[in-house]
């Protein structure tokens, strides 16, 4: 009796075994055997290649299948193919995999086999966990269960490549894989760089290293005749006032220069003469401030001198400057000196930067632009985009850690209470329909610094006007110190919260307490996107000041409530006050209130009310 025992086919070979007798025999075909395990073994990668484990029961089929790369044909490529069965596709009836070769090719993606560990006893190293993958949206690691070894090559499925910032996809009706991604790969090979390159032509000009930008000129002239008819006496008179200024660039900066001029004559004359020549003595008055040369005139003075530089982050200013342009709220006042001043921010100096031209004074201006930070977390490798009131504004790729920021958006040029800003989430940038669309909600600051941005204005010099000579001989006579110096600085801690500070000299002290410095400081908190509050407060030796400011804003309603509170020393009202050892100091108070409603465009309803407590109520003054 025949039994039919094992039927094997090998590719060239056909084997089969059958059994004659009754006994159990094992019977097998060496030849055939051997090719089994030859294929077996194309499918499995070698120890030192990146590699995955291929389950036993898992068949894999090479297809032929086309590429599109961000909407882009790019050919076609041999790509696996693995069935599922009904039971176990519950989203997709198929599995698509890449080569990593292919997929270098078409996303300049860089793919760097990490090292082996060597804990395994029996083979001596133990498989690499994977691939460091780089991408141009950030860097992420691909463990060895993510990494299929088929024929001497290995690939990563159509799933897995969204770890990478790449949405992947199969399309049955193009018979293709879809690739989006949110950069666009080279098409050039790195090869072919030298031969596309184009040679860098020399420099053959450069400009001047110094030069006049601009030029200004003002001229005012007033004369005057009045006759005195008692003791028969005229009297002329004349002024004459200018102001030349000019500006350039010079030494890798700018500078500015701004002089004044003044002259008057008066003069007294016998009117007793011919009255039909009055005109003609008045018009003589008029020309006679046209004769005298501009350097015969009574006083010029250097009003203005300076030069100024600045780069990303620092910016330096020479000569005569004004400090303290920067500050709000309570703050502590800081004189005109002679010296050098700088400042600094860790984003961009640039746009704190003042105009420089002839009559500029500061190297900082208040700029009251409230630039603010969005970020969040979205679809890793899509796209977040910035929208106000519908209108899309600004797109921002989203890294592999699913973070996006939007930098600097200048929220003083919103209107919170009717414009709409969103951010939408887009799964990748040539996606037409986002993923989700998320509601924002802004404040308000009144600050000059950026969210996480750090501003500091520094300065030190002689007070006063220097380059002038008769500043300079007042400053001779005077015995007290006139340095000058002063440090400013801002930072935007939140999208919601600023801080202030600074401290300097201040011109203000008292002849015994000269070398005292004075100091401020203060905070401006958005507590909605409808209200915001500010709080400071300064001090100098003769006083403390303390400012607070409370904000509502609505469509149609505004409310803004105001207190001052100043407390000061005495010693300036001695001649004023009586017994002015029972009152050390004085406190001044002020409530403000300010209420504004526009029920419709045509109607505006507005209510003020101020309230003072000062401090000549503290003193009896009744009998006054």
């Amino acid at each position: 009796m025949l039994y039919l025992l094992l039927l094997m086919f090998s590719k060239p070979k056909v084997c089969l075994v059958t059994l004659v007798t009754l006994p159990c025999v094992i019977a097998y075909c060496p030849s055939a055997f051997a090719e089994m395990q030859n294929i077996a073994a194309k499918s499995i990668a070698p120890a030192s290649s990146v590699t995955g484990a291929i389950k036993t029961n898992r068949a894999l089929e090479p297809t032929l299948v086309g590429v599109l790369v961000n909407g882009e044909e790019q050919g076609s490529i041999d790509a696996l193919y693995e069935p599922v069965s009904d039971s176990e596709s519950n989203t997709q009836k198929s599995q698509y995999f890449l080569s990593i070769d292919d997929l270098i090719q078409l996303t300049n993606v860089s793919f760097v086999p990490i090292g082996r560990q060597h804990t395994n006893g029996l083979n001596g190293a133990n498989p690499t966990g994977g691939y460091a993958v780089s991408t141009p949206i950030g860097d992420v690691q691909l463990s060895a269960n993510e990494v299929v070894s088929y024929q001497g090559q290995n690939y990563i499925a159509l799933d897995v490549l969204k770890k990478l910032g790449i949405t992947a996809e199969y399309s049955q009706p193009d018979l293709a894989i879809i690739l989006n991604m949110g950069w666009r790969p080279s098409k050039d090979a790195p090869s072919l760089k030298g031969d596309n390159a184009k040679e860098a032509l020399p420099v053959d000009y450069y400009p001047s290293r110094a030069g006049l930008l601009g030029l200004s000129f003002d001229t005012r002239f007033s004369a005057s005749e009045s006759n005195n008819s008692q003791n028969n006496e005229t009297s002329t008179s004349h002024q004459m006032h200018a102001d030349i200024g000019a500006y350039g660039y010079a030494l890798g900066g700018v500078w500015g220069v701004n002089a004044r001029g003044y002259d008057s004559n008066n003069g007294y004359r016998d009117s007793g003469e011919d009255r039909l020549g009055n005109n003609d003595s008045f018009r003589r008055t008029v020309l006679d401030g046209f004769t005298y040369l501009p350097s015969e005139w009574d006083d010029w003075e250097i009003d203005n001198l300076y030069w100024a530089k600045s780069g990303e982050h620092l910016a330096t200013r020479l000569g005569i400057n004004q400090p303290n342009s920067l500050g709000q709220g309570a703050q502590t006042s800081g004189s005109e000196f002679t010296g050098a001043m700088f400042a600094y921010s860790n984003r961009n100096i640039a746009r704190h930067l003042s105009y420089f031209d002839e009559d500029s004074r500061s190297l900082l201006q208040n700029t009251s632009q409230d630039y603010q930070n969005l970020t969040g977390i979205g679809e890793a490798g899509g796209v977040a985009e910035l929208r106000i009131s519908g209108r899309p504004i600004a797109r921002v790729q989203i890294g592999l850690d699913g973070r996006y920021e939007f930098l600097n958006l200048d929220v003083s040029q919103l209107s919170l209470t009717d414009t709409l800003v969103e951010v939408a989430i887009y799964a990748y940038p040539l996606s037409r329909q986002p993923l989700e669309i998320r509601p924002i909600l802004l404040g308000k600051r009144r600050t000059n610094a950026a969210t996480n941005e750090l501003i500091v204005e520094a300065g030190i010099g002689r007070s006063g006007n220097l380059i002038d000579s008769n500043t300079r001989r007042r400053l001779n006579n005077n015995d007290r110190g006139d340095t000058a110096a002063h440090l400013y600085t801002e930072y935007g801690v939140s999208n919601r919260l600023a801080v202030r500070g600074g401290v300097n000299t201040n011109l203000q002290n008292l002849q015994e307490d000269n070398d005292s410095l004075s100091w401020h400081a203060g905070a401006n908190y958005s507590l909605s996107p409808y209200s915001n509050a500010d709080i400071s407060y300064a001090n100098t030796p003769t006083q403390d000041f303390w400012q607070a400011q409370l904000e509502y804003q609505r469509k149609k309603l505004w409310a803004d409530y105001r207190y001052q509170s100043r407390q000061y020393d005495n010693a300036r009202l001695n001649a004023f006050l009586p017994n002015n050892s029972e009152k050390e100091r004085l406190n001044d108070q002020r409530h403000q209130l300010l209420i504004n409603y526009s029920p419709s465009d045509r109607t505006n309803i507005s209510f003020n009310q101020y309230y003072d407590d000062m401090a000549t109520k503290i003193i009896n003054t009744d009998d006054y």
